[in-house]
């Protein structure tokens, strides 16, 4: 995009049970771009969400998302869904992993030009992530991640696979 615009974003927690708490947010952005005025419109992300802790060292997620996007194409307009579930677990020592698995649709409104159907994509992921609480720089732990991803779609040109690898540090742990 060539101009920022304030976005509107809401976020919701709320604890259920002493070990349990549901999360919720949403954000809207109006989009305005200077060269591609045809991109120009509007998004919506939302999710919602429950985890549960089941020991101090042990908890699991479940997430869903789901993403709007409208512009002056139709070919460009989708809704997103996704479902993702996680395992998050501290291990002695201080070693901290998790595991997510994923599944979601991108499902576009119009025709997709010179194919003469609407483009439709299935997603489906797995990753896992690792950081060490005895390991940090300067404050800083590094965080490895690694995140298989599979999209299957009726537009050759978006069906792929991919193997991403991260390594973050972050202040968060």
């Amino acid at each position: 995009m060539d101009e920022n615009h304030p976005s509107n974003r809401v976020l919701i927690p709320r604890k259920i049970t002493p070990h349990t708490r549901a999360y919720s947010g949403g954000t809207y952005l109006r989009q305005d771009f200077h060269s591609l005025s045809h991109r120009d419109g509007w998004t919506f992300l939302g999710y919602a969400g429950v985890r549960h802790a089941f020991s101090p060292s042990l908890a699991v997620s479940l997430t869903g998302n789901l993403g709007v996007e409208r512009t002056q194409r139709d070919y460009l307009d989708h809704d997103d869904l996704q479902i993702s579930a996680q395992v998050d677990r501290e291990w002695s020592g201080g070693l901290i992993t998790s595991f997510a698995l994923g599944a979601g649709v991108h499902d576009y409104a119009g025709e997709f030009p010179g194919l003469g159907v609407a483009r439709q994509d299935k997603i489906w992921s797995a990753g896992t992530t690792m950081m060490s609480r005895t390991l940090s720089f300067n404050g800083f732990a590094p965080q490895l991640q690694y995140e298989y991803t599979r999209q299957y779609s009726n537009v050759s040109f978006y069906d792929y696979d991919s193997h991403d690898i991260n390594v973050i540090f972050t202040k968060r742990f």
